[in-house]
């Protein structure tokens, strides 16, 4: 069982990697005065907070006005952006513990990899801050690409190379769409940013789970290597890595019992045997 998990390091670091580098390119960082603009931690305020920023820049927009601010996705609204999600090394924690408890006769490593890869695929959506998409638009971050909708259509598509994972498409899609799915189920937990939109396009609605309890997560580095780096850390590890490890090992263990249990067929022909 843990064999199995050998080349797990090398595939999370690689796609944390990826999945880093892509987000950051996108993310713009903030100017030094917007230091002094910390948003509220609970959710009621940190809502407010992020649509009192997008209205006051659309009625600039709207007015014609530039008023000498910094240009959009930088300023105040990078302040938004700087904590609104899980890390990147807690959402591959659902794809891992799956593998975990479901084995390799299941969970081949390439399905793995591409689990982890889905499950952090959402947070994509920061792209949206770059090129002025508001963060409560449909488009915005945890939007479109955090709904169900989308969970489903990441899973349809990695579940089409489901010979190349070794596995059943249906096995294939399901893993992916849970893993997938996760990633805003996750978000739906934190204690800031704008709900989800889980229900898109049939509805724009963001919805937070009624428990919110799970810190969100600085992107800057200088933040996140910080007393609040620790806090999310302690958080994540706390709400997230203990009850999925806990499910993942109660499986695991489940599955090797069952496996390694006699048929009554083998009993029974030992006892004729013997």
């Amino acid at each position: 069982m843990f064999l199995y998990f050998e080349a797990v390091p090398c595939q999370v670091g690689l796609s944390f990697l990826i999945a880093t580098a892509l987000r950051r390119f996108f993310v713009v960082i903030s100017f030094s005065n917007t230091d002094r603009l910390e948003p509220e931690t609970t959710k009621d305020k940190y809502t407010s907070f992020c649509l009192a920023v997008y209205d006051q820049k659309q009625r600039a927009i709207e007015s014609g006005r530039n008023e000498g601010r910094p240009e959009y996705g930088q300023g105040q609204s990078s302040k938004v952006i700087e904590a609104t999600m899980p890390t990147l090394l807690t959402h591959p924690a659902v794809p891992l513990a799956m593998a975990l408890g479901f084995g390799h006769g299941i969970v081949s490593r390439r399905l793995l990899f591409t689990g982890i890869v889905v499950s952090v695929l959402p947070d994509l959506d920061v792209v949206a801050f770059r090129l002025g998409i508001p963060y409560g638009a449909d488009f915005g971050h945890r939007g479109f690409s955090h709904s169900v909708l989308f969970a489903f259509m990441a899973a349809l598509a990695g579940a089409s190379l489901f010979r190349s994972f070794r596995s059943t498409f249906l096995q294939s899609f399901s893993f992916l769409f849970i893993a997938a799915l996760s990633h805003g189920a996750l978000d739906a937990l934190t204690n800031g940013g704008l709900g989800i939109a889980f229900l898109w396009p049939w509805s724009g609605e963001r919805f937070f789970s009624p428990i919110q309890v799970i810190e969100v997560a600085p992107l800057r580095l200088s933040r996140f290597l910080s007393l609040k780096g620790a806090t999310v850390l302690l958080s994540e590890f706390k709400w997230v890595w203990l009850p999925v490890l806990g499910m993942a090992i109660t499986g695991a263990l489940l599955r090797l019992t069952l496996t390694r249990r006699p048929s009554n067929e083998s009993v029974r022909k030992t006892a004729l045997d013997g």
